[in-house]
C-alpha cells in the first residue's frame, strides 16, 4: 500500500521536474541524494503537490503515513478489517490526487 503511494509520488516528481524517468543508478542520483529516499514526507515535498495534499486530504495522508510495513507481521486480529479497508480507501483517494 505504502509502496503504491511512494511510486505515485516519484512519478509526480518526474512530471513536476520534467524528468523522463526517476533516477535508478548511483550515477543518476549524483547530486540528487535528497530524492533517493523512501520517506513519503520528503517525496511529497519534492512532488509539487504537498501543500494541496496536506490541505485537502489530511486524513488520508495521516492514515498512509501511519501505516508501517511491519504491521503485516502482526498476529491476525491485531488490525481489523475496518482498518484495512480504511487504508485501501485512503490510498485509492491519494492515488487519484497524485
Amino acid at each position: 500500500m505504502r509502496y503504491a503511494i511512494e511510486l505515485a509520488l516519484k512519478a509526480r516528481i518526474c512530471r513536476t521536474l520534467r524528468w523522463s524517468s526517476f533516477p535508478q543508478s548511483a550515477q543518476e542520483f549524483k547530486g540528487l541524494q535528497s530524492v533517493k529516499t523512501h520517506d513519503l514526507e520528503v517525496l511529497l515535498r519534492f512532488s509539487g503537490v504537498g501543500d494541496r495534499v496536506r490541505a485537502k486530504h489530511p486524513v488520508e495522508w495521516s492514515v498512509v503515513l501511519g501505516w508501517n510495513p511491519d504491521k503485516r507481521y502482526q498476529a491476525i486480529g491485531v488490525s481489523t478489517a475496518q482498518q484495512a479497508a480504511e487504508m485501501v480507501k485512503c490510498v485509492e483517494r491519494l492515488l487519484e490526487v497524485l
